[in-house]
């Protein structure tokens, strides 16, 4: 039992004004009126001599009164401990081996990892997947009242986000590893006979991808067809360094992925403004070229990134290229990701198989929690409802013996 304004227990010494007000209230004897003292004998009833409580009933009904006024002002709450034991199993892992009904018969809750913790039932068979980041599951889980959590998670490194927290004390976070995964993430056509097969293979410490040529006899699923990119390569004799390390990238985009380069070199001279193409990389000073297409230009300028996007459809290339520049900033890699076609479906399939997982010792901190968390576990229950119920039924029984009383 605590208070949420202690101060105002002080209104207590009010007690002693109704207690006052009973030892100086005398009621008033009989009046009898006789026509003759003559009759009239001494009697042995012994004078009054001292001080009495009157109406003692009605002193404790109204004592009563002040006391519940006082708890009421000071805010009193009863505090209680939860008692709810839950189990929060990460979706895709195998609760075959995760021993939940020995959790069950413990006492303890099965739900999902999920938003608001759906409860996990018989026969369960929904699809839904983890969909908050697991340091929100934490903060969620402070707002849940319960004494003990067991959380089964797959410790996927895309569901950290932002710095790390540290765990609850009344939460145990066990990571299970998910079986490694093999998928086909994109097979395309390169010729009538064979097709090229982009296969990944994901487990708990990394995943991969290899490329392979196969023949179409084996192939099953869905190919796609090969896609071309078209690139105009227009320059001066000033940049034939940067053409030639932008000539290398190039050949290696072509070599290394699954698509077909269509490469047209030209002076800034010869350029027109009806040369069409889906790319055009600008390696001169002239003016640039007011195209609807993608454009790169290579200018000279001051930042921290060596490709900035300068609108929806131009980049720029922001220092002169070398061997050197191109190695330490990845200038290949970096080449592709603008020129190749949107590879975001790719990457959603791929993030769905990825079965990499983070270990604990590096998942979460290890600095002490705040008090204000682990506070969450206490249940702060208010009387006052119960106090303004009996401070009624009080106050009604003080009126009506006071009525009576004639006090």
């Amino acid at each position: 039992m605590n208070f949420f304004n202690p101060i105002f227990l002080w209104a207590l010494a009010g007690l002693s004004i109704p207690v006052g007000i009973h030892l100086l209230s005398r009621k008033e004897g009989k009046l009898i009126k006789l026509g003759s003292l003559r009759n009239l004998q001494e009697t042995s009833t012994k004078q009054f001599r001292g001080i009495k409580l009157n109406e003692i009933v009605l002193l404790s009904l109204r004592c009563l009164l002040i006391i519940i006024l006082c708890l009421l002002l000071s805010g009193l709450y009863w505090n209680s401990s939860s008692v709810k034991k839950w189990v929060v199993v990460e979706k895709g892992l195998d609760i075959r081996k995760l021993s939940l009904d020995t959790l069950k018969n413990h006492d303890y809750e099965l739900h999902w990892l999920s938003k608001d913790f759906p409860p996990m039932t018989e026969g369960d068979t929904s699809s839904f997947t983890s969909a908050i980041p697991y340091s929100e599951v934490i903060q969620q889980l402070n707002f849940k009242q319960i004494s003990e959590v067991l959380v089964f998670a797959r410790n996927n490194p895309g569901e950290f986000k932002g710095p790390r927290i540290s765990l609850p004390s009344y939460v145990r976070w066990i990571s299970i590893s998910s079986e490694p995964s093999e998928f086909i993430l994109q097979r395309i056509q390169v010729n009538p006979d064979s097709i090229f097969e982009r296969k990944g293979l994901s487990n708990a410490e990394q995943t991969y991808f290899t490329n392979e040529k196969v023949g179409m006899s084996i192939a099953r699923g869905k190919i796609d067809a090969l896609k071309e990119v078209s690139i105009l390569l227009v320059s001066d004799e000033k940049y034939h360094y940067d053409k030639k390390i932008i000539l290398a990238s190039l050949t290696a985009i072509d070599h290394s992925f699954p698509i077909h380069l269509i490469l047209k070199e030209i002076s800034a001279t010869n350029f027109t403004q009806g040369d069409s193409t889906r790319w055009i990389i600008w390696l001169s000073d002239n003016k640039l070229p007011n195209t609807l297409f993608n454009l790169i230009v290579l200018k000279v300028q001051l930042s921290n990134n060596l490709f900035e996007q300068n609108q929806i459809n131009q980049w720029t290339i922001t220092k002169r290229l070398t061997v050197e520049t191109a190695l330490n900033e990845n200038f290949t890699p970096r080449l592709a990701e603008i020129i190749l076609p949107d590879q975001k479906p790719l990457e959603s399939i791929a993030d769905k198989k990825d079965m990499r997982m983070i270990p604990d010792s590096l998942a979460w901190s290890d600095h002490q929690i705040p008090s204000e968390v682990t506070s969450a576990l206490t249940v702060n229950t208010p009387v006052s409802p119960w106090l303004l119920t009996f401070l009624f039924f009080t106050l009604l029984m003080e009126r009506i013996i006071a009525y009576r009383k004639n006090q």
